[in-house]
């Protein structure tokens, strides 16, 4: 379905272009263009869930970190990789960038974003189907989770929360706790890497990880964003600089001594899908 905005919506109906809207069991999920009133020339594609913000194609630098830093963390060849949520593509296309990955798995709860990859309605929709590496499940990621595997990966990444403590279904509360946490080993291969992305940090995931994990901590991503803005457009924030953090943890051999680094907290006033962090876990060899 595609249309223009009508009034209310706090676009200019020529500047806002619906390309889907369909009705989910957790609210209305939108996909629109639009152009960037603080940038003349750039458009960029947007979702939102129950009329939350969730992604945009404007900042994706945390999407791409959260597979870039756990390719890096695990350094082997000839991996599986699992992405929790299709959401616009770009962790996936962040993985499938390495030839080290041999397949790439996205479970995507809704079917509806799984007809916009295969429709061209996302952004890299053309670059993604295009890679035969690629396989994509409509599938409930969590629920996959608590089950027994029927495959293993080499890393687990997951976008899918705003956060542990903001979750978009509280029937998902269990995956970030320490059973959950410990569940997903069986799910990675030996030496695997588990990354859970977050808008902000989390003192009891925190706590759940360390519990599960034998290293945890937290990466830093900072990227540039638009000056200006105006009214309620969320993606048009004044400030050069908006941080994302990743939290990183590894499972290693009992004999290797835990390592922490605590986690670095947003400045105050940021929105939520300003902050992110993620996280990761390594299965010993």
């Amino acid at each position: 379905m595609t249309q223009a905005a009508g009034r209310g919506d706090g676009q200019n109906p020529s500047n806002l272009e619906i390309l889907a809207y369909e009705e989910t069991p957790l609210g209305p999920l939108c996909l629109r263009r639009r152009s960037l009133l603080s940038r003349p020339g750039t458009v960029i594609t947007e979702a939102t869930l129950d009329h939350e913000f969730l992604m945009s194609s404007l900042y994706t630098e945390s999407e791409t970190a959260l597979a870039t830093l756990a390719l890096d963390l695990h350094g082997g060849a000839g991996l599986r990789v699992l992405v929790g949520g299709l959401g616009l593509g770009y962790t996936a296309h962040a993985a499938l960038q390495s030839d080290r990955v041999a397949d790439v798995l996205v479970l995507e709860l809704f079917p509806e974003v799984v007809d916009w990859l295969k429709q061209g309605l996302l952004p890299l929709s053309e670059i993604l189907m295009g890679d035969e590496r690629l396989r994509t499940g409509v599938a409930d990621f969590f629920q996959r989770m608590a089950e027994p595997p029927t495959e293993t990966f080499n890393l687990i990444l997951v976008d899918i929360d705003h956060a542990p403590d903001q979750l978009l279904d509280q029937g998902t509360a269990a995956f970030y706790s320490e059973d959950g946490l410990r569940a997903v080993r069986a799910h990675l291969a030996p030496d695997g890497v588990l990354a859970v992305w977050s808008s902000a940090t989390s003192p009891s995931f925190v706590e759940a990880l360390r519990a599960a994990y034998t290293d945890v901590r937290t990466e830093p991503i900072t990227f540039h964003q638009s000056p200006g803005g105006r009214g309620n457009n969320r993606l048009d924030l004044s400030g050069p600089l908006a941080p994302c953090l990743f939290w990183v943890s590894h499972l290693r051999s009992s004999k290797t001594r835990p390592s922490h680094r605590e986690p670095e907290r947003a400045p105050r006033g940021l929105p939520r899908h300003r902050a992110r962090t993620g996280c990761a876990s390594r299965i010993p060899a």
